[in-house]
């Protein structure tokens, strides 16, 4: 390898892209570009006189270095794109097939009944379930017992009829005897069919078609169950 003549100082080998010293050097040029630059400033501080380094040799081997780093944080880049699109889609697939439990609306299937989970009121003596259709239509009303943390629907209309399968909303309106109490939305479990990530947040769209947020969600169980 060809050494360029110093002046008191220990030689300086050329940066060849094919050498361990270029290798070498690319490394270090990811860690700290401003090394190299050091590098270069000491080989002109150092050069031959009589034999002085070709200013369009300097400027080539300076875009080459530029290239490098550039091409360097390029892949970096991409890399930790790739990571972090690798983590969302992971973490997406986690919910898919599974079943949620939160207060959103509920697919009734035509047969099987809906099991529903609320806090009671204390200061509630009568309670009904209020159930409406996806066009917000009241189907039914159940008077329910007011301090029942379970209960379920079986589909049965206000007319005694079995309402279509299709997804319904769920409500639960109380009262004290004299005035009516806060409403509450009661709990279902209810299965997830997709995964969005929306505004760096996960979004659940439920069989059925209706969706909730992953923080509105209390619990999580297998798809098979129940």
């Amino acid at each position: 390898m060809t050494v360029i003549p110093t002046t008191g100082t220990a030689p300086l080998q050329p940066v060849e892209t094919t050498s361990s010293a270029s290798e070498d050097a690319t490394s270090a040029l990811a860690s700290d570009f401003d090394t190299f630059l050091q590098l270069l400033t000491a080989q002109l501080r150092n050069q031959d006189p009589l034999e002085p380094v070709d200013s369009t040799q300097f400027v080539e081997q300076l875009a080459s270095f530029s290239s490098v780093e550039q091409q360097i944080r390029t892949n970096t880049l991409l890399e930790s794109v790739i990571d972090n699109l690798g983590a969302g889609a992971n973490s997406l697939a986690e919910w898919v097939g599974h079943e949620v439990e939160a207060a959103a609306p509920l697919r009734f299937d035509g047969s099987t009944p809906l099991d529903l989970k609320t806090e009671p009121n204390p200061d509630a003596i009568a309670a009904v379930l209020v159930v409406r259709d996806e066009d917000g239509r009241v189907v039914a009303r159940k008077p329910i017992d007011p301090a029942a943390s379970t209960l379920s629907w079986d589909g049965t209309a206000t007319d005694g009829e079995t309402v279509d399968p299709g997804v319904y909303s769920f409500q639960i309106q109380r009262s004290d005897g004299e005035e009516s109490l806060p409403a509450v939305t009661p709990l279902g479990f209810a299965r997830v069919a997709e995964a969005r990530l929306e505004d760096g947040e996960v979004n659940l769209i439920l069989e059925g078609g209706s969706s909730l947020r992953a923080d509105d969600v209390v619990a999580l169980r297998d798809g098979q169950t129940g």
